[in-house]
């Protein structure tokens, strides 16, 4: 009776997980805010709805890796839907110049690098601005709006570092290097 009383009670607690991902299947379905074909962000993993079953529901990422997420936790833990309003979105690519550069020039040539690009949508212009200073730099932000849907955020800045580089090269301005302090516990070669 006691191995009966047992299977009966994870058996109940195993319908009710079913259950909890089925009902919360329905709600996916019938509320409307996640759609087949959305970019959504569940936990730190991005990608496009592709299917929604009862119990869970599929996710495709640009690596092309699906998961399954039981619904149960697209209803009762925080997502974000990229395409549930507009899938533009605004991004931050932080970059830094050393101090003695001139920061109008190298605010002009961030917005001229951004506007190479394709995928910098113009909902939107881009805008260049210091977001502070470091020991031997000046800090800058790059921000640009992008379509979630047709390019990752990482790739969208790796492409915009590649250009903004090679434009910076071609001005004289440089970028800061880390500075380099000798290890307190060791000698150098000539001493």
């Amino acid at each position: 009776m006691v191995l009966a009383g047992g299977v009966g009670i994870g058996a109940g607690i195993g319908l009710q997980h079913i259950a909890s991902n089925v009902i919360s299947g329905f709600i996916i379905v019938f509320g409307r805010k996640l759609r087949k074909g959305d970019w959504i962000k569940v936990g730190d993993k991005l990608g496009m709805v592709t299917n929604i079953y009862l119990r869970a529901t599929n996710i495709w990422t640009r690596d092309n890796i699906e998961f399954l997420v039981p619904n149960n936790d697209l209803i009762s833990k925080p997502i974000v839907n990229y395409t549930l309003t507009s899938p533009i979105v605004r991004i931050y690519a932080p970059l830094e110049v050393t101090i003695d550069a001139d920061p109008k020039e190298a605010a002009r040539i961030m917005l001229k690098s951004a506007e190479k690009h394709q995928q910098v949508t113009q909902f939107r212009k881009p805008e260049a601005r210091i977001a502070g200073f470091g020991d031997t730099s000046i800090k800058f932000e790059l921000l640009v709006w992008i379509d979630i849907r047709k390019i990752a955020e990482k790739d969208i800045k790796s492409r915009l570092y590649f250009t903004i580089m090679e434009e910076l090269n071609e001005a004289g301005i440089e970028m800061p290097t880390p500075l380099r302090y000798p290890h307190p516990h060791r000698r150098s070669s000539a001493g």
